[in-house]
């Protein structure tokens, strides 16, 4: 009894690494489209986004929703 109760937690706790990881992987395509969006409207209009939004904070979100998509990429 306590074996498949064991069981059963460890089959939730994947489940629950697959949906984050799948949350993650969508923020990091999110954001990665966002960034681009906005370095090209940057590139066209100066400080039109800059003025309101760092976007060196989205590249830092960008960079570390994308190597956490990498890594647990490779692992499946």
């Amino acid at each position: 009894m306590r074996l498949r109760k064991i069981k059963f937690m460890v089959k939730i706790k994947d489940e629950y690494k697959k949906f984050i990881i799948i949350i993650i992987s969508d923020i990091f395509y999110i954001s990665l489209t966002t960034f681009i969006f906005f370095s090209l409207i940057e590139l066209a209009r100066h400080r039109f986004i800059a003025s309101y939004l760092n976007l060196n904070a989205l590249l830092m979100l960008v960079i570390i929703t994308g190597v956490i998509t990498v890594v647990s990429d490779k692992k499946e």
